[in-house]
């Protein structure tokens, strides 16, 4: 989990200083429809409910200019 925390954290360094502080807009604005979605169901283990989640790609990411705001620095 480590790992993964400092792996995302340098990957949101990386896209603020390619796209700038306002990341957030320019992904809101580039979205229209989700392409990963997520599935939620209970598994019944033992008498207890448990919650189950599974992601599937539902679709194309539109991800061709990305980068390309500064030069593709």
């Amino acid at each position: 989990m480590g790992d993964t925390m400092k792996t995302s954290s340098f990957a949101l360094t990386e896209a603020k200083y390619v796209v700038g502080e306002n990341i957030k807009h320019v992904v809101r604005e580039n979205v229209s429809t989700a392409a990963l979605k997520l599935l939620s169901y209970q598994e019944n283990i033992a008498g207890v409910e448990l919650p189950k989640f599974e992601y599937f790609i539902d679709g194309e990411t539109n991800n061709d200019l990305t980068g390309l705001s500064r030069g593709g620095q």
